[in-house]
């Protein structure tokens, strides 16, 4: 995992340099980009690797906040590039995410971390960087690069989000949380094609059962067989994934997730069975808009009750 963070900010400092992003601009829009509005980008960029190297050295009581802020410098970086127009002083001075009632729940002899709640703003940078990447995810399917791409519907406001949705859908966290507590709302998958019958299958490997399969992806899905801890389904072609990604070790190739939709969040609107090949400037930032969201929760619960912080993480 430190590889694959070093090789990502080798290939983001490319564009702390004023060069590098006017001529990324011009192939994404078409258009120079002015020399003033580059070092805006540029400063974005720096600003938040700055952040991350200081949030590695710090000890667990600052790093959520400092790690924090580098999510929220280079989202501010990535949506000065995709707009046409818009510059520094015209990005939001808000996150765009509301702590909702942490103190009463906290408060409480039986509070429950998990149902700590946030609210999503009309306003502020998270809706900004939707509307940037005008609601796209890019994704990994078996390669290093985005090869998929996932479109959702508009920004749902004042939905509300609990930490256990967020971390429950994190595949990543997914051997810590289930010793915690068992919540099946993400699932790997390895697309295998469409079949003679017009379904398409998927695998499924250990340590992802049946049980999560059915959890995440309902109806919609058909076990055909089991090897082990292989399985194999069949997923009708007709709806869309709600999907993420992970990635792993050696060479940082993303398995695809399908993710079971949060009530009131984004829904897709397009199928997951088609790819394309990505360009060069689209494999920036593929998962800002998770990793962004967590950890605005957890440096809050740094900041608002830092003992709760510091018991719940160790």
């Amino acid at each position: 995992m430190a590889d694959a963070v070093k090789i990502a900010w080798d290939v983001l400092r490319n564009y702390e340099s004023s060069d590098l992003v006017r001529s990324a601009f011009k192939a994404r829009h078409g258009r120079e980009l002015n020399a003033s509005k580059a070092r805006e980008i540029c400063a974005a960029i720096t600003q938040a690797r700055n952040y991350m190297t200081s949030a590695r050295g710090a000890t667990s009581d600052v790093r959520p906040l400092l790690t924090y802020y580098g999510v929220l410098s280079i989202c501010r970086g990535l949506i000065l590039f995709l707009s046409h127009t818009l510059r520094e002083n015209g990005l939001s001075q808000a996150h765009g995410l509301t702590v909702k009632c942490w103190g009463e729940e906290l408060a409480k002899d039986t509070g429950d971390v998990a149902r700590l709640t946030i609210t999503l703003n009309a306003n502020g940078t998270l809706a900004q960087l939707v509307e940037a990447t005008k609601r796209v995810s890019l994704l990994r399917n078996n390669s290093s690069k985005p090869n998929f791409t996932s479109i959702c519907d508009p920004f749902p406001v004042d939905s509300e989000v609990k930490l256990i949705d967020l971390l429950s859908r994190i595949p990543e966290a997914r051997s810590q949380l289930m010793r915690w507590r068992v919540e099946r709302n993400a699932v790997a998958i390895w697309p295998q094609g469409k079949q003679a019958d017009g379904l398409a299958h998927i695998r499924v490997d250990a340590p992802y059962t049946k049980e999560d399969v059915k959890a995440v992806l309902g109806d919609n899905v058909t076990f055909v067989s089991q090897q082990g801890g292989v399985l194999t389904c069949a997923v009708r072609t007709d709806f869309a994934l709600y999907c993420t990604d992970c990635a792993g070790p050696p060479w940082d190739i993303g398995t695809l997730v399908a993710l079971r939709p949060m009530q009131g969040a984004w829904s897709c609107q397009n199928s997951l069975w088609r790819s394309r090949r990505p360009m060069r400037w689209e494999c920036w930032f593929a998962i800002i808009h998770r990793t962004g969201c967590q950890y605005y929760r957890t440096s809050s619960m740094m900041a608002y009750c830092p003992h709760c912080w510091l018991c719940w993480s160790t």
